[in-house]
């Protein structure tokens, strides 16, 4: 496997257990559409896709309005560059920062080197199935 579908896995990986984390606590306080926005458009340079504005607010899973001051707070933060569509000038893309990109590549080269490290932990269902501490309501009760 080449080193570059690697960090594409290990980008993937993450943007799909956020996804997860989204959908099992769908609270407000659990979401974060401008990372999300950052790791979708990271894959989709290294797949050699371009992304559009109006994609990458739809991938952010944002209402449309927030998504795109979303995109401008980051563009902002010099982590996007707009560049025209060659051809259709109602067509905006978007690219990650040259800087924004190194980090993310070195911090997905990072997650993938952690992972491989701890490749020999394994958890067994079972722990899970009772608290592995008992709750103390005792303090609780006392207010």
């Amino acid at each position: 496997m080449r080193k570059m579908d690697i960090i594409i896995a290990e980008a993937r990986l993450v943007l799909s257990a956020r996804k997860l984390r989204q959908r099992e606590f769908p609270d407000e306080a659990f979401r974060d559409p401008m990372w999300d926005m950052l790791v979708d458009l990271f894959i989709n340079t290294l797949e050699g896709r371009e992304v559009s504005v109006s994609s990458l607010a739809l991938a952010s899973g944002a209402p449309a309005t927030t998504a795109l001051r979303y995109i401008c707070i980051l563009e902002q933060q010099r982590h996007l560059v707009r560049h025209p569509h060659p051809l259709d000038r109602r067509v905006t893309h978007l690219r990650l920062s040259a800087f924004t990109f190194s980090k993310l590549k070195e911090y997905f080269v990072t997650v993938h080197a952690d992972r491989r490290c701890n490749a020999n932990l394994s958890v067994d269902p079972s722990d899970f199935k009772r608290p592995m501490v008992k709750m103390d309501t005792t303090i609780l009760d006392a207010e």
